[in-house]
Order: structure tokens, then C-alpha cells, then sequence
């Protein structure tokens, strides 16, 4: 059981960001999940897996051939859990 988020990056300008990165998703130690450019598309699937949560995360950005964007439904659409 599980749920798929899909978002855009805003067009952020990284010299207003603290470190000059856009953090999505994190904790107060700084570790997190992190937007590796502005107007980047990320795909979260976020899954239950015994009770256990699992993220498996996949992003492209706007210049991102079809080609290169099916390869990625493709990988997602492989995994297997169990």
C-alpha cells in the first residue's frame, strides 16, 4: 500500500537558498532530501512495506529527453518488493 506524489521545484534562485540549495525534505541536523535544480519534476512513491516505510524517489528536469523520461517510468515500473 502506498502513495505517489508528483511536484515541480519551483524556479527558485539558488543564491537566496541557505548553502545555495532547496531542501524538500528534511530534519534539523541538515540531512534531507534535496532539490538538485531549479523547475526539477520529482515522482515520490511512498510505500508501506511491513510496517516499514520505504521512499523511493526519482526526478528529471525540463530539458529531459522522452526517451530518458520513459526509461525512468520504465525503472519505476520494475521494481519489485517481497
Amino acid at each position: 500500500a502506498g502513495k505517489q506524489i508528483e511536484f515541480t521545484v519551483p524556479d527558485y534562485d539558488e543564491e537566496d537558498c541557505p548553502s545555495g540549495d532547496f531542501m524538500l525534505m528534511g530534519d534539523d541536523s541538515g540531512d534531507g532530501y534535496w532539490a538538485q535544480a531549479p523547475n526539477a519534476h520529482h515522482r515520490l512513491l511512498i510505500l508501506d512495506v511491513d510496517g516499514q516505510r520505504l521512499v523511493i524517489t526519482a526526478f528529471w528536469y525540463p530539458d529531459t529527453s522522452a526517451a530518458d523520461r520513459a526509461a525512468i517510468d520504465q525503472i519505476l515500473a520494475s521494481i519489485r518488493i517481497g
